[in-house]
């Protein structure tokens, strides 16, 4: 049997508020590894997880929240431009966003996230139900991901020509507000980033990322017709 390393990684300063979910993962031959967030003795993994793709992140170490704390966890084991999933253990829903705002300005915002309460969670059957949660969470989110070259930057948007159809070289120009983009490391003209489009049942949302590629080839346009107009935004 090849080990492909832990899918699911759990972050918690209380082994045993997470025991249940540990023991179902296993019994359910589902790869997992647990990271004790003590604040006295931080156990970071020595690289990231190639293999992970969902995240149970608590809050509060020591009674205490950081966000920049919470966030480092993610960033410590979550490869550059890895997709993945987060359940975030609070009753407090508010300091979800306070995290996500964190994982934005690092360029670790997850691909789906949601807000559970561990103590809802403990026997068989509440953690049967929560997998059962976050599977239904992840199903009903629809990525679509393309590359972008930033044209313009103002007072209260960005425009950026994108390449939303590679094979077939269609190019759209579109107009996002600024405010996901300030904290964006490199945010200026003429460089190339990737945008991902998360629909949601109600809701659509926008994550930003540093292309490390230079795009310009695919952006050369000589001779070719797009089939938009280069004055209309959407």
């Amino acid at each position: 049997m090849i080990d492909f390393g832990p899918q699911i990684a759990i972050i918690d300063d209380r082994p045993d508020e997470v025991q249940g979910i540990m023991d179902y993962l296993g019994a359910q031959n589902v790869g997992y590894q647990y990271f004790n967030a003590d604040i006295t003795e931080a156990a970071y993994p020595q690289q990231p997880l190639e293999s992970v793709e969902l995240i149970f992140l608590d809050l509060y170490y020591s009674a205490k929240f950081d966000p920049d704390q919470c966030a480092q966890w993610v960033d410590e084991i979550v490869p550059e431009n890895r997709q993945y999933e987060l359940i975030i253990w609070s009753k407090d829903s508010h300091r979800t966003e306070e995290v996500i705002d964190t994982l934005l300005k690092i360029n670790k915002a997850p691909r789906v996230f949601d807000t559970k309460q561990k103590s809802d969670y403990q026997d068989a059957n509440g953690i049967e139900q929560l997998i059962k949660e976050v599977k239904e969470k992840i199903s009903q989110a629809r990525i679509e991901e393309f590359i972008g070259e930033i044209l313009d930057i103002q007072d209260d948007c960005v425009i950026i020509d994108c390449l939303i159809d590679e094979e077939n070289e269609i190019f759209q120009k579109r107009r996002f507000e600024i405010e996901p983009f300030k904290n964006f490391i490199n945010l200026k003209k003429e460089i190339y980033i990737t945008i991902k489009v998360i629909t949601k049942a109600g809701s659509i949302s926008y994550e930003f990322l540093n292309n490390p590629y230079d795009e310009k080839e695919k952006f050369s346009k000589d001779g070719l017709f797009d089939g938009i107009d280069e004055n209309s935004f959407v």
